[in-house]
């Protein structure tokens, strides 16, 4: 499957929906390519037009960029591309899990506090039976070195990193090579919402694209966080109309 690219602000997005970008991994994985996903939103953009070395990894390091968040199918259609499909972190996440359950495939859960990732094993695997959970490591520790060799000690094939954008992306690409897995994707809040520390939205709020008012509404701590989308949607209307 040849991915197709499309630009948001100079920054590459990849048109697959959901199925398509399971299918594009599991594919991947099969010829022995490692994968390293990134779940691309509007904060993530806005964040990469100011530092060059998250700039670098989304055009040079990730295999994959979904478009996680309305705010990037809303520029789509502003800019007049083809049609974006949004394909949320927490989604694929589930959908890889469930991919790892059908195929034995061995899990590592890195990030968030230590009781939130061991609840996750713990949920993960009453959900999936089959699933073999070979580590978690909660994102506290500060010795990069001891992580590193826990996770090459366990030798998954699938490492979901939670750290929070973009420290996760770079720690990725910066251990990327001496990770022996077959994909590697940043998931950030995931675990807060798979064990209920965070609530999703409902899912009719889902749907239409209002998660993020709903999370703005439980969380106003967010507000800060939230702004970067009205200021991505003005610089795509600024592109759009050249001024």
């Amino acid at each position: 499957m040849q991915l197709k690219t499309v630009r948001v602000l100079g920054k590459p997005v990849h048109l697959v929906n959901m199925q398509e970008a399971v299918s594009y991994l599991r594919g991947q994985m099969a010829e022995g390519i490692k994968q390293f996903v990134i779940a691309q939103n509007p904060e993530k953009i806005m964040k990469s037009l100011q530092d060059e070395e998250l700039s670098a990894i989304m055009e040079k390091k990730a295999t994959l960029l979904i478009a996680d968040g309305v705010g990037l199918v809303i520029a789509g259609r502003i800019l007049g591309l083809p049609p974006i499909s949004r394909v949320t972190g927490v989604g694929l996440f589930e959908e890889m899990v469930k991919a790892a359950n059908e195929e034995g495939k061995k899990v590592f859960l890195y990030g968030a506090a230590a009781q939130v990732v061991k609840k996750t094993g713990e949920i993960l695997q009453q959900r999936y039976p089959n699933l073999r959970i070979v580590g978690t490591q909660d994102g506290y520790e500060k010795d990069m070195e001891k992580i590193i060799t826990k996770i090459q000690q366990a030798k998954p094939d699938y490492l979901f990193v939670a750290l929070g954008s973009p420290r996760q992306e770079k720690w990725i690409a910066k251990y990327f090579d001496r990770l022996p897995v077959q994909l590697a994707m940043g998931v950030g809040g995931t675990f807060d919402v798979l064990t209920g520390n965070v609530k999703r939205a409902p899912v009719l709020m889902q749907k239409i694209g209002l998660e993020w008012l709903y999370r703005l509404l439980k969380q106003p701590s967010r507000a800060k966080r939230m702004i970067n989308l009205p200021k991505f949607l003005w610089r795509v209307i600024k592109a759009k109309f050249n001024f």
